[in-house]
């Protein structure tokens, strides 16, 4: 899973940070393409940020971790114009999209993302 870091923050000149440290967060990819989907969105602060860190979080299966990121979804106003149907499925999305990308990183890895939907980079961090 990925958590919200200040570990690595500088490393770019566009990298910023307005989450908790340690939220659990998730790509933050917005279903608007014409949006500007970078970074990490947290699921509690709704803010976001260029770092996120790997951990490891047993407790969260990914049915568990996508009812997460669906009330994310419906906290973030989306609720208002997408169908239950569309966000269970943006929901799906981001699980399946977090675990592609993180499927051969290890706990303790940090990574960034900037940029115009640009992809997940590993960071080398202090």
């Amino acid at each position: 899973m990925l958590v919200a870091t200040e570990r690595g923050q500088g490393t770019r000149p566009d990298d910023y940070s307005w989450t908790s440290e340690g939220e659990l967060v998730r790509l933050d990819d917005c279903p608007d393409r014409y949006c500007r989907c970078t970074g990490f969105s947290g699921v509690e602060s709704h803010r976001v940020t260029s770092t996120a860190l790997v951990v490891e979080r047993e407790d969260l299966t990914p049915e568990l971790l996508a009812d997460i990121f669906e009330r994310n979804w419906v906290a973030s106003g989306y609720g208002e114009y997408l169908t239950p149907e569309e966000l269970r499925e943006l929901a799906e999305e981001d699980v399946l999209t977090v675990m592609c990308h993180l499927e051969d990183l290890e706990p303790g890895t940090v990574v960034g993302r900037t940029g115009w939907c640009g992809g997940v980079e590993v960071r080398l961090a202090a």
